[in-house]
């Protein structure tokens, strides 16, 4: 016997412990929810526990969905007097009995049968089990379509219509098969086609034969495309006719199709300048001899075109700041959607607004030299969806000086960005970018190491300087899945492209070429069971990272691996070459023939503090995870199963049989109106990478050094100063690897994150 949901709270329970819990949640809940015990009236019998035996074929939650009668809620049944209570209406019982065996009828079993059993639990509470008998399934003998044979493509309208011959009959997914062959035939130029459906069923052999009639209707073009547009009441018309007519993207002339009409209906609404929109179609108009012409009428009404927002606050480290907004959704009459940004901080305390504020702005802020001088952005990015048939890329320009106290300075004068979509470009979605950028960022050493991922001196005096980087992406994606959020068939492919280079208007110093890839599958074994497996594998062509003159790589544009949706058994991005930021360090004397040489060394048992991933050049990633309805909840929680495997390399390496990291491990997600709330347990056998070891003094003055602590290191230190000074400091050396604790709890990863992993 299976169950919606658990029995009623009962047995020897910790009395105090639940008054706590249940004032808690009283005092949590909304006055709606503490109110929905007026659903029962007096008298009426709650529904305690939902059941059902005998069902193989569907699930319990799958057959529940369909039923009026309904159990109180988890909360109502652990603690008694809140969450919604829910009672057994009248007749309610027996036309719950008649949905089950219509349902199962429709889905294939002619001789179901359905019974009830109304058991008390409680006063006033029982428990209801319906007792289903499926007996055997209806199989699909024999699936025709007719009316095609006339369409030049009447081959292909007919294929992948959802069901096949030997499967079982179900009129459900007929009926969507109808729907989809209609579609199929409204998008080819039939606007007013519709299929006809009927079935034979053979008692005697438990077969059914289906016959899909097409009547396809006259192949159309579009005619005359008709516009009226409504002005706001009080104003006159602000949306041009031809503009109107140019952001619907209907041709006369173009061969019908339903999701051109959908298309166009949708860029409307997209530019927020109405707040109307109605596509239609018109009768035919079969005078035409050949392809018949259908009219479209487009029937607009406006809403307000600009809008304007203003902002004034005040922070303890930002001192006054102001914000403004200002969007103009038919720019110049054009359609067009323009965004203008603008945004300062620090005034009070930062050049040329800092005044003597008597002490209302955080005074030490005055003496920190990355927030001496105004913080500020101004953007403007400019949308238009589409204007006389064409789709211009949305474009954003902007300039920013941002800063925060005592740590980094990141200035922009100038940065570029373009962006452009294609649904169906080249027969699948494309997306193309190009981002220009021209700024440096100033930090401490120890900031732009952990935070940065810059922990080399050569990296930390490129990004020092003002530099020019231009990135162009291409990104294409062909999604085949059957939900975007909860897929259980289908694969989806993913391809990215990204090149920097003088060409494309990059200093030399930052080129580099970045390929990724991703392949992902999806297969339902069985009711709740499904199968998922991806395959990601990446490559950065660039001579070194950073390293003499050759190219640099940003960190943002390196590969990386580890995290809730990669290798789950490792952190975020801690799979590949890392460096690790040391809790301490000793000062080792060496004497020689020169004389006495200092140097600062860490060992495994003074430990670290940080570990910052440094990313790689290539990537390999594989999962295979298994998905399934929890035994308790099933519509809530869902249990996962999954192996991870990957690696990341300084160089290309993508053989599977060298350095791969497996980590399996297990999950529970949480279904949740923002999607699955996701907690991933992976198990990890590996010792941590040996890595470069670092270690952050204390702030001395402007700046905080770093020291390269690494056994073995070679780097002179002088003890003349006030702190230590250590020179001759080049590429840190990888020695350092941290010891690794004993007991299981210390080789599990928990990750915890929103939506499912691939």
């Amino acid at each position: 016997m299976k169950r919606v949901s658990g029995s009623a709270a009962g047995g020897p329970r910790c009395i105090a412990v639940r008054m706590v819990v249940a004032a808690a949640l009283l005092l949590l809940a909304p006055a709606a929810a503490r109110a929905q015990e007026v659903d029962c009236d007096v008298g009426d019998v709650e529904v305690r526990e939902l059941e059902f035996s005998g069902n193989d074929a569907f699930s319990d939650a799958e057959l529940a969905r369909g039923l009026a009668i309904t159990p109180s809620s988890w909360v109502r049944r652990t603690f008694g007097f809140v969450g919604s209570r829910r009672c057994m209406e009248r007749d309610a019982l027996r036309l719950d009995v008649a949905r089950l065996a219509l349902y199962y009828r429709k889905r294939g079993f002619h001789q179901a049968t359905v019974d009830t059993v109304v058991t008390d639990v409680a006063p006033g509470a029982v428990r209801v089990r319906f007792e289903v008998s499926e007996g055997p399934a209806l199989r699909l003998d024999t699936l025709r379509v007719w009316g095609l044979e006339e369409l030049p493509d009447g081959d292909r309208l007919a294929t992948r219509l959802g069901v096949a011959e030997g499967e079982r009959f179900d009129q459900y997914a007929l009926d969507t098969a109808r729907a989809v062959l209609v579609r199929r035939l409204r998008d080819g130029g039939h606007p007013y086609a519709d299929v006809l459906r009927g079935f034979t069923t053979h008692l005697a052999t438990g077969s059914v034969a289906v016959d899909l009639t097409a009547i396809p209707g006259p192949r159309s073009r579009i005619g005359s495309v008709h516009l009226t547009v409504t002005p706001r009441e009080g104003s006159t018309q602000q949306v041009p006719d031809p503009v109107a007519r140019g952001l619907a993207g209907l041709t006369p002339g173009a061969l019908y199709r339903e999701r051109d009409l959908v298309g166009a209906q949708r860029r409307l609404y997209q530019t927020d300048a109405f707040a109307h929109v109605e596509v239609t179609i018109d009768t035919l108009d079969t005078s035409v001899e050949a392809d018949t012409l259908v009219d479209v009428y487009v029937r607009l009404r406006e809403s307000y075109t600009r809008s304007a927002r203003l902002g004034v606050g005040y922070g303890t480290l930002d001192c006054f700041r102001v914000s403004g907004e200002f969007t103009d959704v038919n720019f110049l009459r054009t359609g067009r959607r323009l965004e203008l940004n603008a945004r300062t901080s620090k005034i009070g305390v930062g050049a040329p607004l800092d005044v003597n504020d008597g002490g209302l702005c955080f005074p030490e802020v005055r003496d920190d030299v990355y927030s001496d001088t105004l913080n500020y952005y101004v953007g403007a990015t400019l949308r238009a969806p589409r204007l006389f048939g064409l789709t211009f890329p949305t474009a954003t320009l902007y300039s920013e000086r941002r800063s925060e106290f005592k740590a980094f300075l990141r200035t922009t004068p100038i940065a570029l960005g373009l962006s452009r979509s294609w649904p169906r470009g080249l027969g699948v979605p494309l997306t193309g970018s190009y981002n220009l950028e021209y700024g440096r960022t100033e930090a401490q050493p120890a900031l732009l190491c952990a935070a940065f991922n810059l922990c080399e001196p050569a990296d930390r005096e490129r990004v020092g300087e003002f530099r020019r980087l231009a990135v162009l992406g291409a990104a294409v994606v062909r999604d085949r899945t059957d939900d975007p959020v909860e897929p259980t068939r289908g694969t989806i492919l993913r391809l990215d492209a990204r090149h920097a280079s003088p060409l494309v208007g990059s200093e030399g110093l930052q080129a580099f070429n970045q390929l990724s890839g991703s392949a992902s599958w999806y297969q339902g074994v069985s009711d709740g069971l499904v199968l998922a497996a991806r395959l990601r594998l990446g490559a950065v062509l660039s001579s070194s990272f950073a390293r003499g003159d050759r190219q640099f790589v940003p960190p943002q544009e390196r590969l990386y691996a580890g995290g809730p949706n990669t290798v789950r058994g490792f952190h975020q991005n801690e799979l590949g070459p890392v460096v690790y930021l040391a809790n301490g360090y000793d000062t080792v004397h060496v004497s020689t023939p020169a004389g006495e040489t200092v140097y600062l060394r860490t060992s495994a048992e003074d430990g670290f503090g940080r570990v910052v991933p440094v990313g790689g050049s290539s990537v390999v990633v594989a999962n295979l995870e298994a998905r399934m309805r929890a035994p308790v909840f099933p519509e809530l929680v869902q249990l996962t199963l999954f192996v991870d495997a990957g690696k990341v390399a300084g160089d290309l390496d993508f053989d599977p049989t060298s350095g791969m990291r497996w980590t399996p491990g297990l999950g529970v997600r949480l279904a949740s109106p923002v999607g699955p709330l996701r907690l991933d347990i992976g198990y990890n056998p590996y010792e941590r990478a040996a890595g470069a070891a670092y270690f952050d003094a204390p702030l001395e003055g402007d700046v905080a050094p770093l020291y390269c602590v690494s056994p073995g290191n070679r780097f002179p230190v002088s003890l003349d100063g006030p702190v230590p000074v250590q020179t001759a400091l080049d590429r840190c050396p990888a020695t350092f690897r941290p010891r690794s604790g004993s007991g299981l709890l210390r080789r599990l990863t928990f990750n915890f994150s929103i939506g499912q992993a691939f």
